[in-house]
Order: C-alpha cells, then sequence, then structure tokens
C-alpha cells in the first residue's frame, strides 16, 4: 500500500489515512500532551510506564501494544529521508506526505517514539523538508530558476507577516 512507489501518490496517501485512522489514532492510544500535571507526590513517583517503552518497541510510553510500529518508523524513517524537499507541482506527493506527518505527530504525541536516539533519526529529516531551501515549483527546473522561486516564496511569505 502507502510503501509501493509505483502507486500513485492519491492512493498511497488513502493507505496513509488508513493506516493513520485504524491503526494509530484508536483507542487505547491517548496523547502524553492531554493530560499534563506538574503536581506530583514523591511517593507516588513510578518511571515503570517509561521503562517498558525503552525495552520494547512496538509498547508505548502509556503501555499501548502497536506490533507494526516498528516496521511502520522504519519506513517513515526511510520515506522522510528520501524526500527532504518539497515540488510545488507534485499537489498529491505533497499530500502524502502532509498525512505521514501527521501519523508522526501521532506516534509522538502517543508515546511511541521515546528515546532520543529515535527523535534525532526522525527529526533530521523533517528539519530540512521545513527548511525549504531545496524546494522547486516543478520536477524539471533549472537551479536558477528554482532559486528565483524559494525567493519569491519568501518575499511573498514576508509580505504576509507584515
Amino acid at each position: 500500500g502507502v510503501t509501493n512507489e509505483n502507486l500513485p501518490p492519491k492512493v498511497r496517501e488513502a493507505y496513509a489515512w488508513l493506516i493513520l485512522n485504524v491503526y494509530v489514532d484508536v483507542d487505547p492510544n491517548t496523547s502524553d500532551l492531554d493530560d499534563i500535571n506538574l503536581n506530583f507526590a514523591y511517593p507516588e513517583l513510578n518511571d515503570n510506564k517509561d521503562m517498558g517503552a525503552s525495552r520494547d518497541p512496538c509498547v508505548s510510553r502509556a503501555g499501548v501494544r502497536f506490533e507494526q510500529f516498528p516496521m511502520l518508523a522504519e519506513w517513515i524513517n526511510s520515506f522522510l529521508s528520501r524526500n527532504t524537499r518539497q515540488n510545488a507541482a507534485a499537489v498529491g506527493f505533497n499530500n502524502l506526505l502532509r498525512v505521514v506527518l501527521k501519523i508522526v505527530r501521532r506516534l509522538i504525541s502517543f508515546g511511541f517514539y521515546s528515546n532520543i536516539k529515535d527523535l534525532q533519526t526522525l527529526l533530521t529529516p523533517i528539519v530540512l523538508l521545513l527548511d525549504g531551501k531545496k524546494d522547486s515549483p516543478a520536477a524539471n527546473v533549472s537551479e536558477s530558476e528554482r532559486l528565483e522561486w524559494v525567493k519569491s516564496q519568501r518575499l511573498k511569505q514576508s509580505s504576509r507577516n507584515d
């Protein structure tokens, strides 16, 4: 499905939505960010929830088991590493990328990415993608055309912020 690069981006996007809605964004997954409690009784502190996540990559920090997580995380890392730039004309592919980033957001908020090494591996291509310096208006443009387009996009963005 989503890993098959021979399928059109729109079909892969549908598979990504399916993964998000059937496997990721379901009970009993809960966001670590929803119930932030800054007051703790010291005798009640227990780090066993976090210990389980660090030992078994299929278990979130909340203790939820997701057997497919290692395979999904490996594909996400590979997909994002290969796609660190956007092509404005590739709307279908950009929509697929958007859904993959939604899956990543949910997996992080549910506590499946629970150690620094995994987060660093994940964030490196995301930062490159968000940087936008390598983005282009279409697939086959010269470097000078691409740079001119990037410059015009930044000017548009800065004028919106004024």
